[in-house]
């Protein structure tokens, strides 16, 4: 009879079991089993005891659990052990993290608008917590709003160097329980909401990716370091991840498993079968198009024929064993297939993935301890090239996939750094490493230690922050000794599992009187096993450097000793245009600033995608008859205008990426000294008489060239081709545009050499006399100045020596193949600008008699007119009356050539009358 059993009887009025009326025979039991639930949140450790009585007239006896200090004596009065369960129970964190964009587009995010993260933490477990601490860094190429942090809605101070409390950690609590660090489970109002605002760096391209994540530890109840994940997305514990910018934002995986195991179960062997999974993920706004994968078959290993799928569709089959993604193919995603993409036709739609699978068989013979390393790539027409991540982790960058064939020990490392606070990592900063170690094995890793020495390779550079080295969360089994911080992780924990991993990670100040550049490096290795393995990771960050990202700048100037270095008195090249090309295909630009330095920052490294970076350096106002002024200087490979093969890392900057321009000289005004625009300069062929070929010239343009508003010209000859040889004589040829100036040579400041006279040995130039700066001994310079002569310099003078007429050769260029500071001017067709008159009072006169002349000269031209001459020829039976000459009223005598009377030398105003009276 079990009538009188209550679900809220009992003493606790939690139940009571209630069972009468029972008829036991001689040498029988009765089993009576019953159902409890516990309560949904109870301690961790918490015993929960029940024992039943047996009641006949009187007690009879209580229950017994045999498997605590075996059967009961019924002999011994309270021999009998009540029934005893252990509670289980702990906190269960569900860390959710998302964006939005607070200005503008709320499905875009631009450069210099707001981005606010929005961070909800609950505890779903069975247990209460305390002292639960968040923390969360300021995303690279992003700066923190002051007082933009709060927890549910309540606005929190900023910590002391006025950056976010989450930075340092911080005790959170739901609004349920304001006592700090309180997350209390299975209450109402258990939900702790934690935002902060970030303001995107105004001069990021688009395409950057923002990469945020939060941290929760509750120590005392064994939580360390539990990531936020990302809720808008299909991966797991994911950051949250923004792009600037209209673009997708794509994110590749690869894993490999066992598909047949043919012989050591759990673990690879030769003639087993792994199959590999590519997932590709959109969690952009936008779709990827032009989406293509490629892969190759890793060594060690052999294709299996028609196992190559998209979204579980076949792919290319029947293949002949040839492996189709070593060609790549088109891949869309999930809701676009069926079919399967044509070629140029994938396509992954916002939030969706593509997943590409195929079989791989491990080679016979292959011995135990075998890597099987291999990584696919992802090519979309918007983003660059993105290799697949082997740990499936976005924020330790993509690593290849690995397989350790046998059951040998293999552990991977790898290691990251961040700025405490965001920003760029200047000299004094803090910043914050972090070592992941796996266990890639199919078999437990024994005796792993992590060492970390911050004194190598650079004593002094890095300062460790007290306490701030912490493994797993915990500080068990991390000491510091010095510059060297150990991980002893077997010690505490013993064998690390396959697939488990331990993270280590630590604070450490910059020597804050590094200058920017000094690159920062710090290294960490992981022992394990006996005899000892190893690997090792390193991770340098350029003090200036922003993480994640690299920064390009450099000078442009016009190097007039050639000596690749800026100095003081040359002059730097504001206005020019720097444009980054990626695959020869331009994606921005910067301009120099006054002082003639760009800089471009937030570059996406490309050292793992294999795109091909350069740099291409324009002139204000050039175009494609405008000639290439210099080549290049920097550590990659050099050009007229232009730096190729550039290796852009994370957390690098590159600061000499110099253009130093070297111009043969400049076309100028003869009169006015001031550099002439518009010029086209041709090299001529002076044995035949033509033009020699674009190809003569290392840049096609420059034959022809026309001149910017610098007046620059340059001919880099080459004498490739037979039109061009080496040691023959060349004319420079200069034509100006429209009709201001006079075709030709000048007649107010003649060349030194030209056609009608022998050539100027350029060759035999450098260091001798006729070079103009002895110093420049591999060059020769017509004048002094790199600059057109002022005013101040006389036509004619050695200031203004210049040479058409060249020979030239390839014994030493560009020494013996190009002239400097051949400045060449060119004539103003006056026209009316000058007018001259003379006249007399006198209409008759008789022989002996004193006649009275006035020259006038009107200038109008607008400048002060130098080395003017004026010539009076004397009517016949007429002689000059010696000292009776006057210059605007200052006795001037002219000289006198049979009948003519020759002043010059003349300087005439920029406008009015000048008079000559005789």
């Amino acid at each position: 009879d079990t009538s009188n059993t209550d679900p809220a009887g009992g003493t606790n009025g939690a139940g009571i079991v209630d069972v009468r009326n029972l008829s036991v025979p001689v040498d029988s039991e009765v089993q009576i089993q019953f159902d409890v639930t516990l309560a949904p949140k109870l301690g961790n450790g918490l015993i929960a005891t029940n024992q039943a009585d047996l009641l006949g007239a009187t007690k009879l006896a209580d229950s017994d659990d045999p498997n605590i200090n075996g059967r009961a004596d019924p002999n011994i009065a309270g021999d009998e052990d009540p029934t005893v369960v252990q509670i289980i129970s702990g906190p269960d964190f569900r860390i959710e993290k998302i964006s939005t964009y607070l200005n503008g587009d709320p499905t875009v995010l631009l450069a210099g608008e707001t981005l606010r993260y929005t961070i909800t933490v609950q505890n779903a477990g069975t247990e209460d917590a305390t002292n639960v601490t968040l923390v969360d860094q300021v995303p690279a190429n992003t700066a923190y709003l002051p007082g933009s942090t709060t927890l549910n809605g309540v606005a929190l101070a900023d910590n002391a160097a006025g950056d976010s409390p989450l930075t340092d950690g911080m005790l959170i609590n739901a609004p349920g329980d304001p006592t700090p660090g309180a997350m209390n489970a299975i209450t109402p109002d258990n939900v702790a909401t934690i935002t902060f605002d970030v303001v995107v760096d105004p001069g990021v391209p688009d395409g950057i990716v923002l990469s945020n994540q939060a941290f929760l530890s509750a120590i005392a109840h064994g939580i360390a370091n539990q990531p936020s994940d990302d809720p808008r997305t299909e991966i797991l514990d994911d950051p949250t991840m923004d792009i600037v910018g209209q673009l997708p934002l794509l994110f590749a995986t690869k894993s490999a498993a066992l598909e047949v195991d043919a012989s050591s179960p759990g673990l690879v062997d030769p003639g087993d079968v792994l199959r590999y999974t590519i997932t590709v993920y959109n969690n952009g706004q936008v779709p990827a198009t032009v989406v293509e994968l490629f892969d190759n078959v890793p060594a060690n290993t052999t294709y299996v024929a028609d196992s190559v799928t998209l979204n579980g569709l076949p792919v290319g089959q029947p293949d002949g064993g040839a492996f189709p993604l070593a060609a790549r193919i088109p891949i869309s995603s999930s809701d676009l297939t069926p079919p399967l993409p044509g070629a140029g036709a994938g396509i992954l739609s916002p939030g969706e993935s593509a997943v590409v699978q195929f079989d791989l068989r491990v080679d016979a013979g292959v011995p135990t301890g075998t890597l099987i390393t291999n990584q696919a790539t992802v090519y979309s027409a918007e983003r660059p090239n993105l290799p697949t991540d082997g740990d499936g982790n976005p924020t330790t960058g993509p690593e290849p996939t690995v397989v350790v064939v046998g059951d040998a020990q293999q552990l991977s490392i790898v290691k990251a750094v961040s700025v405490v606070g965001g920003g760029p990592a200047l000299a004094g900063v803090t910043l914050e490493y972090t070592v992941t170690v796996q266990n890639i094995g199919a078999v437990p890793a024994l005796y792993v230690v992590i060492t970390d020495d911050l004194d190598f390779p650079n004593p002094g550079y890095l300062a460790y922050v007290d306490g701030s080295a912490a493994m797993n969360g915990l500080l068990n089994g991390v000491t510091v000794a010095g510059s060297l911080l150990t991980a002893d992780y077997s010690s505490v924990n013993g064998p690390l599992q396959p697939g488990e991993s331990i993270v280590l990670r630590f604070r450490a100040v910059v020597d804050p009187d590094l200058v920017n550049g000094t690159p920062v490096t710090n290294l960490a290795r992981v022992s394990w096993n006996d005899p000892l393995q190893w690997a090792e990771a390193s991770v340098r960050i350029d003090v200036g450097a922003v993480p994640g990202t690299g920064i390009l700048s450099g000078t442009v100037w016009h190097d007039a000793d050639f000596d690749d270095t800026v100095d003081a008195m040359e002059r730097v090249l504001p206005g020019w245009t720097v444009t980054l090309l990626i695959d020869d295909r331009a994606v921005r630009s910067v301009t120099t600033r006054p002082d003639g330095v760009f800089v471009m920052a937030a570059v996406l490294p490309n050292y793992l995608s294999g795109e091909q970076y350069s740099l291409r350096f324009d002139a204000p106002g050039s175009g494609a008859r405008t000639a290439l002024l210099g080549r290049t200087d920097s550590e990659f490979t050099d050009g007229l205008q232009r730096i190729d093969d550039i290796i852009v890392n994370p957390n690098s900057t590159f600061a000499e990426l110099n253009l130093p321009i070297d111009p043969n000289g400049v076309i100028y005004d003869s009169l006015t000294r001031r550099p002439l625009p518009g010029a086209t300069l041709t090299l001529m062929d002076v044995a035949g008489g033509t033009a020699i070929p674009g190809s003569c010239f290392d840049d096609p343009a420059q034959q022809d060239q026309v001149t910017l508003s610098s007046g620059y010209y340059k001919f880099d000859i080459n004498f490739s081709d037979p039109a061009c040889p080496s040691g023959a004589n060349y004319a420079i040829r200069v034509t100006p545009s429209g009709g201001d100036f006079i075709p030709g040579v000048s007649e107010l400041i003649p060349p030194t050499s030209d056609t009608t006279t022998l050539p100027f040995n350029v060759p035999l130039c450098p260091a001798s006399i006729d070079d103009a700066i002895a110093a420049t001994t591999q060059h020769c310079e017509s004048q002094v100045s790199e600059f057109a002569p002022p005013t101040s310099v006389p036509a004619g003078s050695a200031g203004t020596t210049y040479h058409t007429h060249l020979t030239l050769n390839d014994s030493q260029p560009p020494g013996s193949s190009q002239l400097f500071n051949n400045h060449i001017p060119l004539d103003q067709d006056l026209g009316g600008a000058v007018s001259i008159t003379k006249t007399t009072p006198m209409f008759n006169v008789s022989r002996g008699q004193m006649v009275p002349y006035v020259i006038t000269i009107d200038s109008t031209f607008g400048i002060d007119l130098t080395g003017v001459g004026v010539v009076d020829r004397m009517p016949a039976g007429f002689r000059y009356v010696e000292g009776s000459a006057r210059f605007d009223d200052t006795e001037l005598e002219p000289s006198i050539v049979g009948r003519e009377l020759i002043w010059s030398d003349l300087s005439l105003a920029s406008s009015g009358q000048h008079n000559i009276k005789l």
